[in-house]
């Protein structure tokens, strides 16, 4: 009876970050307005600038309360559903790059637009692993028991190899850049902000396979890590071309893919994508591990 209730309170907690929470803060985002009263703009590029950071703060502090909460209660991997629902509706209200683009383009500015980008998505990026890193402190305790009920717990698990994290953030920046170049493909938010989720399942699996014998939080946080560096690298992916090149591909819609994300997308992706590569690639270990066991 005592599972039955806490797993009812669980899907209650998920669902009010889905359905209540995540709604606010998607409000929050969507009232910005960008130079002109544009609608459809982003934190970093919203008139007046003040307002857009104080809302997108108001978003990113309602997040990180949800995720927190269920953190505490139920683990680190609800806690990051949670904070990832909501930056999701927050993402969702935020403008796409097309749309961002189109009146920078117009005026000469479309260079510095990117470059505000790449700045509100590295900015971000470093948020979220902060918060990232909270949420797994938080729910520690109640990972462990986790791990106890399902005797997951092995000798060494807590030993942390600098050398072999660095190894798997590499590997992790990789697999999830060019996953989410593959799917984001066009600037329709749903495809960006799934390009963004679908770049962090495979950034968070290919950072614990490759180093399985790491705890899971230093898997998780490479799987941050990398998402706030392509958050960053985006934006700038598409400058390389040069500021008449890059005009004249935005204008033809042949934008580096990597930028078509915003700083919202990458986190609500990696928020709701590092828990979903984790569980996938875990199981892919223990498999792994058991086979030798079993035939020995």
């Amino acid at each position: 009876m005592a599972m039955i209730v806490r797993s009812t309170v669980k899907w209650g907690v998920i669902l009010a970050a889905l359905l209540a929470v995540g709604p606010v803060a998607g409000v929050l985002v969507g009232v910005l307005r960008g130079p002109g009263g544009a609608a459809g703009t982003t934190p970093v590029l919203s008139v007046p600038l003040g307002i857009g950071l104080a809302n997108a703060g108001a978003a990113v502090g309602l997040a990180a309360a949800m995720g927190l909460f269920a953190a505490r209660c139920f683990g680190s991997r609800t806690g990051m559903t949670c904070a990832g629902l909501v930056l999701a509706w927050a993402a969702w209200s935020a403008g796409s790059l097309d749309a961002i683009l189109a009146p920078a383009r117009a005026a000469g500015e479309a260079r510095s637009v990117l470059i505000r980008l790449a700045v509100e998505g590295g900015a971000l990026g470093l948020v979220s692993v902060a918060l990232a890193a909270a949420i797994l402190r938080v729910g520690a305790g109640v990972d462990a028991m986790i791990l106890q009920e399902k005797e997951k717990l092995r000798a060494g698990e807590d030993r942390i190899e600098p050398g072999a994290i660095a190894i798997a953030a590499l590997a992790a920046v990789a697999l999830g850049g060019l996953v989410t170049w593959w799917v984001a493909f066009q600037p329709l938010k749903g495809q960006v902000v799934f390009g963004a989720l679908a770049g962090a399942i495979a950034a968070s699996a290919v950072a614990h396979l490759m180093a399985p014998h790491l705890p899971a939080r230093a898997s998780a946080m490479a799987g941050f890590a990398a998402m706030a560096v392509l958050a960053a690298l985006g934006p700038v992916s598409a400058l390389l071309v040069g500021p008449e090149a890059t005009a004249r591909a935005a204008a033809a819609g042949l934008i580096s893919h990597l930028a078509l994300p915003t700083g919202l997308d990458w986190a609500a992706g990696a928020f709701l994508g590092v828990p979903i590569g984790l569980g996938w690639s875990g199981s892919m270990v223990e498999k792994h591990t058991a086979h030798p066991a079993a035939a020995g």
